[in-house]
């Protein structure tokens, strides 16, 4: 199961889960808090892999 991060929209915690991939955009708990209105949040290793075209090469060796 992949690794998500995600960022509580009352405490500001973020905080990482490992989750199926159909649960990925899900609103999550917060451990802090407890609040359940934490949002997912995109690393900056991903965003910038997607800019550059590294992920685009790494899923075409299988990497995904």
């Amino acid at each position: 199961m992949p690794l998500y991060e995600y960022e509580c929209g009352r405490c500001g915690n973020k905080f990482t889960l490992r989750r199926e991939l159909s649960e990925s955009e899900k609103e999550a708990k917060c451990p802090v808090c407890g609040a359940e209105d934490s949002k997912r949040i995109y690393s900056e290793f991903g965003t910038s892999c997607q800019s550059c075209g590294l992920a685009k090469t790494w899923f075409a060796r299988g990497g995904g």
